[in-house]
């Protein structure tokens, strides 16, 4: 099973690459939801476990990350909807994407250290197993 690392930043694709190998987990990393969706399409869906996207992917605030977030929480990548979400961004990036979506979703507020994230991710890597 793998972890779906989007986000246009190296930086963030290697932070959470590291953590998803320490538990045990690959990681496919992609730079937009469009070549996330291409990429499943290529090597089957059901190789997911969690996905971590960098909320800058989706805009960097306001109307345009709502209808994104929103979008993309109702739709998910796929046909995958059992499948966690787990959001990066800023704090204001967090505000939006929780007005435009009616359930808590995961989200952490960067900065983060390493060990910060694991201790997000690594519970819905753990359940999975």
């Amino acid at each position: 099973m793998s972890v779906l690392i989007i986000s246009h930043a190296w930086v963030i694709q290697n932070m959470v690459e590291q953590i998803c190998l320490t538990c045990g987990y690959l990681a496919i990393a992609v730079r937009t939801v469009q070549e996330a969706e291409a990429r499943l399409v290529q090597h089957g869906y059901e190789v997911v476990t969690l996905i971590v996207i960098d909320s800058s992917v989706l805009g960097e605030g306001g109307a345009d990350l709502q209808l994104e977030a929103s979008r993309l929480l109702q739709n998910r990548i796929g046909p995958y909807s059992d499948r966690p979400i787990v959001f990066l961004g800023t704090v204001l990036q967090k505000y939006a994407i929780l007005a435009a979506y009616p359930t808590p979703v995961p989200f952490m507020t960067m900065p983060f250290s390493p060990h910060d994230l694991m201790q997000t991710v690594q519970p819905f890597l753990l359940e999975s197993s």
